[in-house]
């Protein structure tokens, strides 16, 4: 795991970046600081429903091309908003046979989403390689129940630079 955030931290600042106890403080911060969220130039919207489903993202959804959305279970109103708005939706989940609802821009796979590939997972590249790389951007919106770091973390450098 060291070794997965050492890469993850490298390709985020560029640099190279090994952090143990004798790390100097200031280092140690500026790592940290990469992974704080920025406020966005364009302010923000509310995409999706008004309690849990709904999140708030930077008012530029101009250019993407899919929202890549694992996690499904019952609530898609930040997926069925998005489709709605033209974004195609790549949605994964192994807990339930289909969304709760159909959309015609709705794409299903019956998996969980995890660092392996097999008969009930995919990773998160083969999920994107769904969308054309010349389409636009990606946005991703991910609850998949404590495999987010790990999964991010296996993500190759390409297709992160799509979100």
């Amino acid at each position: 795991m060291k070794s997965r955030i050492k890469a993850f931290l490298e390709r985020m600042s560029g640099q190279t970046v090994w952090i143990d106890r004798a790390t100097p403080r200031q280092q140690v911060l500026s790592a940290i600081a990469l992974l704080r969220p920025k406020s966005p130039r364009s302010g923000l919207i509310r995409i999706g429903a008004k309690g849990d489903g709904g999140y708030l993202v930077p008012d530029d959804l101009d250019g993407i091309a899919g929202c890549i959305s694992p996690g499904v279970s019952q609530e898609v109103g930040f997926d069925m908003a998005l489709a709605e708005r033209g974004i195609d939706v790549v949605m994964a989940d192994s807990s339930v046979d289909a969304p709760p609802v159909a959309h015609p821009r709705f794409r299903f796979v019956r998996k969980h989403l995890d660092i392996i590939e097999d008969y009930g997972h995919v990773r998160l590249d083969t999920l994107c390689s769904t969308i054309p790389v010349d389409a636009g951007d990606l946005i991703l919106q991910m609850d998949i129940e404590g495999a987010e770091w790990r999964v991010l973390l296996d993500l190759d450098p390409q297709t992160l630079a799509r979100f």
